[in-house]
């Protein structure tokens, strides 16, 4: 109320948030730390255990602007021959045969925009799938070095020889015409053109303490990103049965292996209960997000743009949590 009478109830337009929002966003990303460096001087964050989960928020961008790397081919294809009929035309034909309102410079011109926009289009693809690649090539001379080591070692290995991986664009490999760093994602309303995003939430007290946004349509690569230390190794069942949840805990496992030291966590009593904690946690939060604060779509576009937009409206629910903490 005190702000609303000393600027006498005038606000800023539209085009004026969105230009400081543009103009500032580096700046606005900051405040996000020191809000929470304020809520931690108002003793309402107590960094016990933190809860990570993902929510996918759609892009700038539509779906239908997205284009497989086969379908821009056939697109290749198509308006070349077009290019092609149009030459031939315009040296069948002279002017007053073609005074119907065809103009066939501008025609052959726009086509071969579209061409390049294309050609574009498919080396954006082939470098973004460069990673993809290097990748399956680790992997593949991994497998045989190990097929190797056995052999010098006398132990002929089983199994076919691996094959060196097929490198390159992939027929569905997409990209978006409008939003080229978003990408295609399955979400609660089927498939959406968006990002994954990620918020790591303080159980005790519901605000959000780091945020990324990812590329990757799953959260299974965004451990090392959030850092938290109780994972889920599949999915669980809803409802265990009676005798299963009451039963006591299986000894630990004699091993220093972590993936089974970590299945063994999540069946004890304590392990279930802390990571039922997470549902109730991080779920809450995108929930206000969405359906309170009604953020279902970024503004802007770009990875690095949508990040800085993202932890701004995770800045907006703590200041929003804060407040009913302060209040109790």
């Amino acid at each position: 109320m005190a702000f609303r009478f000393i600027a006498a109830e005038q606000h800023p337009d539209h085009d004026t948030l969105a230009n400081f929002r543009k103009t500032f966003l580096v700046e606005l990303e900051d405040l996000f730390v020191q809000v929470l460096t304020l809520a931690q001087a108002m003793k309402l964050v107590r960094l016990g255990q933190i809860a990570l989960d993902g929510t996918k928020i759609k892009a700038n961008a539509s779906k239908h602007k997205a284009l497989s790397y086969s379908h821009i081919e056939k697109l290749e294809a198509q308006w070349r021959e077009e290019v092609q009929a149009l030459l031939q035309r315009a040296t069948d034909v002279d002017e007053e045969e073609v005074a119907d309102g065809v103009d066939l410079p501008r025609e052959i011109a726009r086509r071969e925009d579209r061409l390049h926009a294309l050609a574009e289009a498919k080396a954006k693809i082939a470098e973004r799938v460069k990673a993809r690649d290097e990748q399956a090539q680790q992997v593949y001379e991994e497998k045989v070095a190990r097929r190797e080591a056995q052999r010098a070692a006398g132990h002929p290995p089983k199994g076919k020889e691996p094959q060196p991986p097929k490198t390159g664009p992939r027929p569905k490999d997409q990209i978006n015409l409008t939003d080229e760093e978003s990408r295609i994602m399955p979400s609660g309303q089927g498939f959406v053109q968006g990002y994954n995003t990620q918020a790591a939430v303080d159980v005790d007290t519901m605000l959000v303490l780091a945020t990324t946004v990812t590329q990757e349509p799953n959260d299974k690569q965004q451990l090392k990103p959030m850092l938290t230390p109780l994972i889920a190794l599949g999915r669980e069942a809803h409802h265990l049965p009676l005798a299963e949840r009451l039963a006591p805990d299986a000894p630990p496992p004699d091993t220093d292996d972590p993936v089974i030291q970590m299945a063994h966590a999540l069946k004890t009593q304590q392990g279930r209960a802390l990571y039922g904690q997470r549902k109730c946690t991080v779920e809450p939060v995108f929930g206000i997000i969405k359906h309170v604060m009604g953020f279902r779509q970024f503004s802007l576009r770009g990875l690095a743009a949508v990040s800085g937009e993202w932890k701004l409206v995770a800045m907006a629910f703590n200041l929003k949590r804060m407040h009913v903490l302060a209040a109790t």
